[in-house]
Parts: C-alpha cells; structure tokens; sequence
C-alpha cells in the first residue's frame, strides 16, 4: 500500500473536517476551524510551520496525527530548553487500520522532536507508546475540596455522609476574597523563571509566547488570572458551567477548574509552605465561592504542590474515585459522573533517554488536548 504522509496545510481542512466528523465524532469541537487552528498553532520555533500531519492513501485522506509544538525545560546537565511536541489527537480510517500506517504517521513526527509529551491517551497507544521508551502516569493527580456542601454532595459518584461533607467545606479557612488581574506576559514569564530556579522540573517554558497563546488568546475556555507575579505568585483559573442533558437540575451549578498554580517563591516546590501563596488560593476559593462554584479541582503531575494544598484544604482522589468522600465527578461538560483518566506519558530522547519520575515533572491539564471545550459552542 503507497502511504504518503505530508504536513498539514490548510487547503485540506475540508478533506480533514470530513474525516474527523465521520470516523472520531460527528459534533466533535475541532470541527470548529478557529479552535482547531488555535490549539495546533502551539508556540516556539516549530510552531513557525505545521508539525500535525496527515496521511494519504490513493489520494483520500485517510489519518491524521496532530501535535502541538512547544518549548520545554529539561532538568538535564544544567536545565535545556528545547523544542518539543505534545500529541493530540491520532487517527486513521477503521478500514485502513492494522497496517501500520498509524506509526508511520508517529515515525514522521518523532523526527521533528526530542521531546514528545501526550495527555488523555487511550488503552491502545500507551501501551505502544510504552514500548517505544516513554514514561507512563496512570492519570494526573487530582486535588479535589467542596465549596457548597449541598452541591457537592450531589456531584459525588460514591456515598458519603452529609455531615463529612459539612464538616470538610466548614473546615476550609476562607481567607480574604481577591478578584481576577490583567495578565502582564513578561511578567508572568518572569515569574516563572524566578519560581522554577534551581527545581529540577521538565515541563513547558512558560514563556510570553506560551501565556499568550494557551491562556489570553484561547479560542476555547476564558481563562482568569489571579495574584501577583512580582510576589505571591499566579492561580490561573476558569468557571465550568455544568451541563447535563438528561437531568437540569444540575445546569445552575458550577465548578472551579485550578489550571496553574505557580509560586513565587520557588521553596514552595521543595515542601516550603509559603504564607503569601497560600493566602493566594485562599482568596481564590474564596471568590469562586461567592461565584456560587460548588466545588474545586486542580490535576498536575507533580506532587511538590501537595503540601500546600493540603495545608488550605484539599484532598486527594485516587484514579478510582476513593475515598468516597473524594468522589467529585470527572466531567462537567456534559455532566459525567465517571470517566477515563487523564494518562500522561513522555519521552525525552537525546543521545540517551532521560527517565525522570512524576515528581520531577510539572505537567498539567492544558499541557495537551485535555483542557479545551467537549461541547461546542458551550453551552449558555
């Protein structure tokens, strides 16, 4: 079978558009053009050119394999900062499938990038993908609290008493409510800089260019930035809108989504409990609370944040949903009280594969194809 694999280009939207609507789903949201040219735009130097790719075979237009360029840090001889691939989004037609026309498509684009990350993988391409050398998290850590014990209550997969609930979202120190800010990107990047000095992390440079692309100029969610770069550090934030078709009793309820959470003082990262940053959160919670949120969640793949919030009032919920009192559901748009993990896998590979554990990691849920609307346009 002739298999020709070329970079995406525009002209083939169309031809694409039909592919994704009748072989992945036919209401999918990147059948929007401006959110899918969006989130494959990415940024650094391979975002000068497309890195998704598309396979043809007789002239149909039978796969596709997006990724999104990045730059990433890597806590190797003195920390690099290096172009990079997230993988998002890899599918051939089912009547070509078997072949192995679909790790053509991986062997093309692992030729643009050392570093290659992917979030919300399914079954079948980890355990390729594992085989081909990367690191593999069963799911990211997530951190859950109740903001309204009524709500939440309704939002859990597994019982729990009421009483465990109040006493959790009473236990919860309020502290002084702050509002959104205007991002400043050079100062955000600074921040980052100064917060990761010296903490041997591989994850995306949070550059100007990044803040920009995945957070100001977001063509999906609108997101809120709390804090101050220059000091306590960044909560990047947005409100969820629950949405569920078969029950309305849940549509007036809301949900805080905690995206970053970045510390000015770049000890918090070492366990340090730092007064100013957790102040920060606090006042966070405190406004999405007013906002009527009934719960909060924040997913990463380090567990350096854990001491901090735990401090403030979270818990962590196993990739089962345990413990019961934990058991916040899983997605909000459409209201699914159960889901797949967010997996998260990569590979670093430069004259040798760099292992690093989790711990030395800082992924998150916008790091990939994981952090963009499910229902488009969203719902009101």
């Amino acid at each position: 079978m002739n298999a020709d694999i070329r970079p995406y280009t525009e002209d083939c939207w169309n031809e694409l558009r039909g592919l994704l609507k009748n072989h992945w789903r036919e209401d999918h949201p990147l059948l929007d053009r401006a959110l899918f040219e969006w989130q494959y735009k990415g940024y650094g130097p391979l975002s000068k050119s497309s890195t998704a790719r598309i396979l043809f075979v007789q002239n149909k237009l039978i796969g596709f394999l997006g990724s999104i360029p990045g730059l990433y840090q890597i806590p190797y001889k003195d920390t690099k900062i290096v172009p990079g691939l997230a993988l998002a989004l890899w599918l051939v037609r089912p009547d070509y499938r078997g072949g192995g026309l679909g790790i053509l498509m991986l062997l093309k684009t692992e030729e643009l990038a050392h570093v290659l990350v992917c979030l919300g993988a399914n079954n079948d391409t980890i355990r390729y993908l594992s085989k081909r050398n990367f690191t593999c998290m069963e799911a990211l850590l997530r951190y859950i609290l109740p903001l309204d014990a009524e709500g939440y209550k309704t939002l859990m997969v597994k019982p729990a008493l009421y009483e465990e609930v109040l006493t959790w979202t009473r236990s919860i120190n309020p502290g002084r409510e702050i509002s959104p800010i205007a991002p400043d990107t050079l100062q955000l990047q600074a921040l980052w800089e100064r917060s990761t000095d010296g903490v041997p992390l591989f994850s995306l440079y949070r550059n100007e260019d990044f803040w920009r692309w995945r957070y100001i100029e977001s063509a999906g969610f609108k997101y809120l930035f709390f804090g101050e770069p220059n000091c306590a550090g960044i909560v990047v934030s947005r409100i969820e809108r629950i949405y569920s078709p078969e029950n309305n009793a849940f549509n007036h309820g809301k949900v805080l989504r905690i995206i970053e959470l970045i510390p000015g003082d770049s000890g918090v990262w070492h366990g340090k409990m730092n007064a100013d940053f957790i102040d920060l959160i606090r006042g966070v919670l405190s406004w999405a609370r007013r906002e009527g949120c009934w719960a909060a969640d924040f997913q990463c793949t380090s567990s350096r944040l854990r001491p901090v919030l735990l401090d403030i009032g979270f818990k962590q919920q196993d990739p089962t949903y345990n413990p019961p009192l934990c058991s916040l559901a899983g997605l909000f748009q459409p209201l699914k009280f159960t889901i797949d993990t967010i997996s998260v896998l990569w590979r670093i590979n430069f004259s040798e594969t760099i292992y690093l554990e989790p711990r030395d990691t800082y992924l998150v849920k916008s790091d990939g194809d994981t952090d963009r609307p499910n229902i488009w346009p969203l719902p009101a």
